[in-house]
């Protein structure tokens, strides 16, 4: 499938986001963030984030995908 933004994914990139499809794999692959909440950032209905998302080829989690780890700072010292 061709990556292409549809109108409103271009009119969004322009007004706020700057590159839409780096904001959207921030927002739900390293943020975690649900399609709902996403679409509650960009006043979009979910669908309508799930559809960009497959255009952009974004891959949707799985039951099992968690966050990646984020080692603090405190712990990296106490190992060393």
């Amino acid at each position: 499938m061709r990556r292409t933004l549809t109108r409103q994914m271009r009119d969004l990139q322009a007004e706020r986001y700057g590159d839409i499809e780096k904001q959207l794999r921030r927002w739900y692959l390293e943020d975690g963030k649900t399609l709902d909440e996403i679409g509650a950032l960009l006043g979009k209905r979910r669908s309508t984030v799930m559809r960009w998302m497959e255009r952009l080829n974004i891959p949707r989690r799985t039951a099992r995908w968690q966050l990646p780890e984020q080692t603090a700072p405190e712990e990296t010292a106490a190992v060393a």
